[in-house]
């Protein structure tokens, strides 16, 4: 195996699905997911937000996700261009291949 770009994350849904559309008019649902990392050295816990991109037949699933529910989620990682106020920033968003919910 010459690379390998595959993420698994179970978090709790921080706001409920918006729904969107890409460049060529497909639907899909955003998720913004909490982890949680305990670090043993310092005892504190920090909190990641991830983006989660869901298309496909999990699309509706992902609609229905209340705040605060439980999901696990399998994708990839896939580097995303933004602009706010007239600047261009880039980040990470993670595009589901998977969705489980109610877990």
């Amino acid at each position: 195996m010459k690379t390998l770009n595959k993420i698994q994350i179970l978090g709790r849904s921080g706001v409920e699905p918006e729904i969107r559309r890409d460049g060529n008019q497909e639907e899909y649902v955003v998720l913004s997911l909490a982890t949680h990392s305990y670090h043993h050295s310092t005892g504190e816990e920090t909190t990641q937000w991830h983006r989660v991109r869901v298309y496909g037949d999990d699309r509706e699933r992902a609609k229905t996700l209340a705040k605060g529910s439980r999901c696990y989620v399998e994708g990839v990682m896939i580097p995303v261009e933004m602009e706010r106020a007239g600047k261009v920033y880039h980040d990470m968003e993670i595009y589901s291949d998977r969705l489980i919910t109610n877990i």
